[in-house]
């Protein structure tokens, strides 16, 4: 995705009839379009695919113990209704939701990793900032999980989120599709006034 990978020249470019690659005599526009493709197959590739496979056993069923958690369940996801046993919900949909969700996140993560690379990119610290943000997101990625260990009873923000996700669906993937196509046409403007 970074665009000084396009600069490296290959000696053996005019044997190879490579050389109007690493020239102006292409859509560079188009060409950033297709590594976004290649960007996105790689990143969603495998949520999609695990995605794709909780359609053969949609239904969830979960245990909840804390009966104000329980409640919540019941009344803010669509369709779960209270087991036959004690304690536990079954959702008809709940895996696809849930495999959705985490597919929703990664489509964020890939508009966010992109658009920042191209925000990046005309800095000339910029490989100070990519190894930066590559450790943040190590530190912050592995908050969630510290936090779970110390705090297992409050994660009243992340519930909320993902409740308002089962609740408006296509307004989230509406606002990912739209993300997604602004972030795409800016970075394809932001590429192509880029000098090699």
């Amino acid at each position: 995705m970074a665009p000084e990978a396009m600069g490296s020249a290959n000696s053996n470019s005019a044997l190879t009839g490579l050389e109007f690659l690493l020239t102006r005599a292409i859509d560079r526009r188009l060409l950033l379009r297709a590594r976004s493709v290649l960007y996105y197959s790689f990143v969603l590739a495998l949520p999609l695919a695990v995605y794709l496979s909780t359609f053969a056993s949609p239904a969830l069923r979960v245990t909840e113990t804390d009966k104000v958690a329980h409640q919540e369940v019941l009344e803010q996801i669509p369709g779960s209704i209270a087991g036959q046993t004690a304690n536990t919900i079954t959702i008809p949909n709940g895996s696809t939701l849930v495999e959705g969700w985490y597919l929703w996140l990664f489509v964020c993560a890939a508009i966010t990793g992109q658009v920042f690379i191209y925000a990046v990119y005309p800095l000339k610290c910029r490989k100070y900032i990519y190894w930066g943000a590559a450790a943040v997101i190590i530190c912050v990625g592995m908050a969630p999980i510290v936090d779970l260990i110390q705090h297992p009873a409050d994660h009243t923000s992340r519930k909320t989120f993902f409740f308002a996700f089962t609740a408006h669906q296509p307004l989230f993937w509406c606002g990912a599709i739209a993300a997604l196509l602004f972030g795409q046409f800016w970075s394809e403007g932001r590429f192509a006034r880029t000098e090699q």
